[in-house]
């Protein structure tokens, strides 16, 4: 977390928990959305406001919090102390492995998209076969049907088709 719990309370680090509970209700009065109608963000700066209060309230939270912010505040003091050379070299490191974790997620998705589209490719595939099977089979079936049928004509039906030619057509 980056933010200073304590001084965006405006209070200091050895405060009790009623001055936490004053600060609170001082400040959710200045940010709570019905006064800040105005402001589109009024409701997530509110959300965030309960959350900060929750975390220096709580006092296994809050502990947690201010070894935390203690380590960082201690970490910031150290980078602030290092002759510039180590600080450039730091922030060269830093940079370089924020760009490897970048290169490393835009792989990562590129082959979650190469999966699904080998996985839409082998579906459209799946169904395409099965339609060229389904047309197959029904096309035979189709077949089987008019060549089973077969006409016998007696010397009778000859005689009725030759007199009247236009009646069959074939």
């Amino acid at each position: 977390m980056d933010v200073d719990l304590y001084a965006y309370f405006g209070l200091r680090d050895d405060c009790t928990a009623k001055d936490i509970q004053r600060a609170y209700k001082k400040k959710a009065r200045e940010a709570h959305p019905d006064k800040n109608q105005d402001n589109p963000l009024a409701k997530e700066s509110f959300q965030q406001l309960a959350i900060y209060f929750e975390i220096l309230h709580d006092p296994v939270k809050r502990k947690e919090y201010d070894q935390k912010w203690k380590a960082k505040r201690e970490a910031i003091r150290r980078m602030e102390s290092m002759d510039s050379s180590r600080r450039k070299l730091k922030e060269e490191l830093e940079a370089r492995e924020a760009a490897a974790m970048a290169l490393r997620k835009r792989q990562f998705e590129t082959v979650v998209k190469q999966q699904a589209a080998d996985q839409i490719r082998r579906d459209w595939e799946r169904h395409t076969e099965e339609m060229k099977w389904q047309a197959e089979r029904k096309r035979k079936s189709t077949n089987e049907e008019t060549d089973d049928v077969k006409f016998k004509c007696t010397k009778s039906d000859q005689a009725v088709v030759r007199s009247n030619p236009g009646t069959l057509k074939s």
